[in-house]
């Protein structure tokens, strides 16, 4: 076990975003200050910042709470876009990724949280006496585009349903169906890695909502393996999550940024009604994308870049009216 460090001071340096690292127990932690993180052996973890290699700041994917201090001796470090462990020793991976220290982190989410203020005090001074009686999507192109994430869209998503998974080209994926508040229905594939990024993007967007007030649903941490059985239950967590989600205040539901989770990317469909639906399969036209962590709080602009999709024509795709359940794993 390493010595316990004390309190860290933030550093009062510009610090732009930094790397983060993906890991899992291979040992259960039990804390023993409120700065820790008790962990159990097999945990998902977001690595965020190291002290002197022998500490990590992390942050569990699948429970909601503060990231905190685990033994570097007590993870493993995963290459987040193959999967596969690393065989070097954390402290090499550690130089090579430039993880940043504790120091580092410190300072970035305090840099976050003056830029937060500056944006709140901007909004009251546009706002006249702060009484909330200006207009948001004025505010936002007044200010910044960090503001711009507070939007509200319309037409939005009203309801979601996960209606299956399937396999394309080797890849799982998953159907889900969206009714719009303009009473249009989409049809949509979504890989793992599509909800893992929002889910990211959401967490900073609203990260008093995530950690403070823990509105915002969590999704199962990625693995290593991926089986049928597991996607049996992802598909019922993604389910949730999507309702969830929806229900949530309009600030965030309708925002712009849980609105572009449900825009029309390469393989996906809109339809009038859910009567126009046809009874052929559809596929995904796209691959998956590179699933990366924001290591950094009320980072908006990010998230409102993210957000901005390419929306290219869909093709005229047969799709297929699927139960819930597997669907096909042909391809």
């Amino acid at each position: 076990m390493p010595q316990r460090i004390g309190s860290v001071s933030s550093a009062h340096k510009k610090v732009t975003p930094l790397p983060s690292l993906y890991g899992r127990l291979l040992y259960e932690f039990t804390a023993e200050r409120p700065d820790e993180l008790s962990v159990a052996a097999g945990d998902s973890v977001i690595i965020c910042a190291h002290h002197e290699h022998e500490w990590f700041i992390g942050k569990c994917l699948d429970k909601i709470g503060e990231p905190g201090l685990i033994p570097v001796s007590y993870v493993q470090l995963f290459d987040i876009a193959t999967k596969v462990p690393y065989k070097e020793p954390a402290a090499v991976v550690i130089e090579r990724e430039k993880l940043p220290t504790v120091d580092d982190w410190k300072a970035l989410k305090n840099k976050h949280k003056a830029s937060a203020r500056a944006v709140g005090s901007l909004a009251l001074q546009q706002n006249g006496n702060g009484n909330g009686n200006g207009s948001l999507a004025d505010l936002s192109r007044s200010s910044s585009l960090a503001t711009r994430t507070q939007e509200l869209v319309d037409p939005y998503a009203t309801d979601a349903t996960v209606e299956s998974f399937a396999s394309t080209r080797g890849k799982y994926w998953y159907l889900v169906r969206v009714l719009l508040s303009n009473g249009h229905v989409r049809s949509l594939c979504r890989y793992y890695e599509d909800f893992f990024n929002f889910h990211q993007l959401v967490l900073n967007t609203w990260p008093r909502e995530g950690d403070k007030k823990r509105e915002i649903p969590y999704i199962p941490g990625p693995v290593v393996e991926v089986t049928e059985k597991l996607c049996h239950l992802r598909m019922n967590d993604f389910d949730n999550y999507l309702k969830r989600l929806l229900e949530l205040p309009d600030y965030i539901s309708r925002s712009v940024l849980v609105n572009s989770f449900f825009d029309i990317m390469e393989g996906d469909q809109e339809f009038p009604d859910q009567y126009a639906i046809p009874s052929t399969r559809i596929t995904p036209q796209r691959d998956p994308p590179i699933m990366s962590f924001l290591n950094n709080n009320n980072n908006d602009q990010v998230a409102l870049q993210q957000a901005q999709l390419q929306r290219p024509i869909p093709t005229v795709t047969a799709i297929t009216t699927i139960t819930k359940g597997v669907c096909d794993f042909n391809g």
